[in-house]
């Protein structure tokens, strides 16, 4: 076989494979960046859940028995919370 004829065999598969890579190409690139922003932020959500949830577990209820007022606790910072509105069990605080 000589060479002109094994060129004129590698053409066509040379053009071959190139379409089947633009058009591999083409549906790749096809998916709109709406559909992957809004994946993003449904991901995005999903973990900003996750992190509140754990935030969540970690919080300590107490209740000052002298004022009685309850008090949400979560490492370092606290604040005032309704008593009614708690649903975890609370704490009673008898410290000065």
């Amino acid at each position: 076989m000589t060479q002109l004829e094994k060129d004129r065999i590698r053409g066509p598969i040379v053009v071959g494979l190139m379409f089947a890579l633009l058009i591999l190409s083409m549906i790749v690139f096809a998916v709109k960046d709406d559909d992957i922003s809004a994946i993003h932020k449904t991901v995005k959500l999903q973990e900003r859940q996750q992190e509140v949830d754990q935030k969540a577990q970690n919080i300590t209820y107490t209740k000052d028995i002298r004022t009685g007022l309850c008090f949400a606790f979560s490492g370092p910072n606290f604040t005032h919370v309704p008593c009614d509105k708690v649903q975890k069990p609370i704490a009673n605080s008898t410290n000065p």
